[in-house]
C-alpha cells in the first residue's frame, strides 16, 4: 500500500492505494473439492479518508469544556473478483458497527476480500474537560451508502449487500463521574424500518486498577446477551478476576470465568479457570490456564493476560477504549469511541 496522509490544524486528507494478493497451495482433497491445487486472487483497493474538526470553548456548571463537531467521509473502491474457488479457512463476516464503518473489508481473515463502490458519511461531537482532558460526553452518527450491490459472500452466513443505504449507526457515551461511565448503541434499519442492533453497557472503575463491566446487547434474529465481567482487588497484590456471559435467546452460557492473580513489579501469577463456546455447533470446553510471567523477560504456561484482555475491558486500566484492528492495508483506522465488543461465538 501507498497512502499520502495530508492533515492540518482542523482538517484531514488520507488517500490510499493498495493491492491484496492472496494465494493457496492446497492437498489432494480440498484442491479436488474446489477445483484446483494453486487458486489466488489479487485486488485493487483505493480509499480516500477525509475530515474537519470543529470546536468551541464552552462552560457547563462552573466547568470549562471543549466542545467538537467533527465530520467524516470515507470512500472504497475495490473491483470485484470471483473467489469461490477459495477455501475458508478462518474468514467470517464482521459484526456491523460504527468501526466498520471505515474499515476497507467486512471480513476477517484472508480467505475474502468483500468488493465495494461504497461512500460513508458520519459526523461526530464530544465534549471534553479542559482541567485534565477527559471525554466526558461523545456521539456519532453513521451510514454508509452502496453505489453497487456487493457480490462477494459467504453462502449461508450472511447475504447480498444490496444497492442503496445501510443501517444508521448510532453510538453514545457519557461519564457522570471520573470512575462511572455509561454507554449505548443504537442500529436502525430505514429501508425495513426496524431495529437492528440495540446494546447498553456501564463501567465503573475501582480502586488500585480494578474494574467492573456490565453490558446487554440485542442484534435481530441473532442474539440478545447479558454480559458481567470484573477485576476485584483484595489487597495491592492480590486480585480475583470473572465473567458471566449468557445468551438469552439460546437460553445458554457462553462463557464463565473465575482466577486469582498476584502481581509484584517483576512477576506475575495467574490461575484462570474457564468455561466457553468454542465451536460453531455450541459445544462448551473446560480449561483451566495457569501462568508464571517474568516481566520484560517473557513468561511459562497459558496466556491467561491475553484472555483476561478479551474478556474483561479495562484489564489492567491500559485498555478503556476499543480500537478497531488495522484493515488489510496496514492502516490503522482512527481509535473508535467505546465501540461495542460483540464477543458471540
Amino acid at each position: 500500500w501507498i497512502s499520502l496522509p495530508l492533515e492540518g490544524d482542523s482538517w484531514f486528507l488520507r488517500p490510499t492505494a493498495a493491492y491484496r494478493y492472496t494465494g493457496y497451495s492446497l492437498d489432494r482433497g480440498l484442491a479436488q473439492d474446489l477445483g484446483g491445487s494453486s487458486p489466488s486472487r489479487g485486488q485493487s483497493i483505493l480509499s480516500v479518508d477525509a475530515g474537519l474538526f470543529f470546536d468551541r470553548n464552552t462552560t457547563v456548571k462552573g466547568k470549562d469544556y471543549l466542545q467538537t463537531i467533527e465530520p467524516r467521509l470515507f470512500y472504497l473502491n475495490v473491483p470485484y473478483a470471483d473467489q469461490d474457488d477459495m477455501p475458508l479457512f478462518d474468514t467470517q463476516p464482521l459484526t456491523f458497527s460504527w468501526g466498520q464503518l471505515f474499515r476497507d473489508n467486512r471480513y476477517s481473515g484472508a480467505d475474502r476480500q468483500a468488493d465495494a463502490n461504497q461512500l460513508t458519511l458520519a459526523v461526530s461531537t464530544r465534549m471534553i474537560r479542559q482541567s485534565d482532558g477527559r471525554e466526558r460526553f461523545s456521539a456519532s452518527l453513521g451510514q454508509i451508502r452502496y453505489f453497487d450491490a456487493s457480490r462477494v459472500l459467504i453462502p449461508d452466513r450472511e447475504t447480498i449487500t444490496e444497492k442503496g443505504r445501510s443501517a444508521w449507526v448510532a453510538d453514545a457515551n457519557y461519564a457522570p463521574t471520573d470512575r462511572w461511565t455509561i454507554g449505548a448503541s443504537y442500529q436502525w434499519d430505514p429501508k425495513v424500518n426496524r431495529t437492528d442492533l440495540a446494546s447498553v453497557r456501564a463501567r465503573y472503575l475501582l480502586p488500585e486498577d480494578g474494574v467492573f463491566n456490565v453490558g446487554y446487547r440485542y442484534r435481530r434474529s441473532l442474539l440478545e446477551q447479558v454480559d458481567v465481567a470484573f477485576l476485584y482487588p483484595v489487597s495491592p497484590s492480590w486480585s480475583v478476576v470473572g465473567r458471566y456471559y449468557y445468551s438469552l435467546h439460546d437460553n445458554k452460557t457462553l462463557e464463565t470465568m473465575a482466577g486469582v492473580q498476584w502481581d509484584s513489579c517483576c512477576v506475575a501469577v495467574r490461575l484462570v479457570g474457564r468455561r466457553y463456546v468454542h465451536n460453531r455447533a455450541g459445544d462448551l470446553s473446560n480449561a483451566l490456564m495457569f501462568e508464571i510471567e517474568l516481566k520484560g523477560l517473557g513468561s511459562a504456561g497459558q496466556d491467561t493476560r491475553r484472555a483476561l484482555r478479551r474478556a474483561i475491558l479495562g484489564y489492567n486500566r491500559d485498555d478503556l477504549y476499543l480500537v478497531p484492528p488495522q484493515t488489510a492495508t496496514g492502516q490503522p483506522t482512527p481509535p473508535a469511541i467505546d465501540t461495542v465488543n460483540d464477543a458471540s461465538p
